[in-house]
């Protein structure tokens, strides 16, 4: 479950921060975070899975999902009346690829201390000239965070979207 909540104040940061820095002080900083990256015209979407020992970025890979479009299918279905969806299941059984990712690739990769870093400067970025997003899991700890220009129709979004944290230990 996230909490969102338009606009966002330090004291919302500074919140998670705390929830941040007894999170890694329990798992001895030492975790593994996947970041979701997206287009709105693409029809798949990637998962980063990033493992952090110490504090150190260890080792990632990707994998590449497609988007499940058969609930819109059944809703189109119950829109044009009809009883029963006689479409075949479009999911596929079939194992994710794990994708390496390239020198460039790994060297963009960031910490959750660095993402926070980014998160800090949220406050400060136009709330006129831009959407800001801040959303906290139930831990208090980031699921989104960033900034997309208003106006921007695809790949404008600047920040992460992590999809789940969790402990080594």
């Amino acid at each position: 479950m996230s909490n969102f909540k338009m606009g966002l104040s330090e004291n919302d940061v500074k919140k998670s921060w705390t929830s941040w820095n007894a999170f890694k002080k329990e798992c001895g900083n030492s975790y593994i975070y996947v970041r979701r990256t997206s287009s709105v015209f693409d029809e798949h979407y990637y998962h980063t899975h990033i493992t952090i020992e110490e504090g150190q970025i260890t080792k990632a890979y990707k994998t590449k999902h497609n988007y499940d479009f058969s609930a819109f299918d059944k809703f189109e279905a119950k829109l044009k009346g009809e009883t029963s969806v006689e479409k075949e299941d479009k999911e596929e059984n079939h194992s994710v690829e794990k994708i390496p990712l390239t020198d460039k690739e790994m060297s963009l990769l960031k910490t959750l201390d660095e993402i926070y870093d980014f998160v800090k400067k949220l406050p400060k970025v136009s709330a006129q000239k831009n959407y800001i997003s801040f959303r906290i899991d139930n831990r208090g700890l980031i699921t989104c965070a960033g900034y997309a220009p208003k106006g921007c129709t695809d790949d404008c979004f600047r920040g992460y979207s992590i999809s789940s944290i969790t402990s080594l230990k």
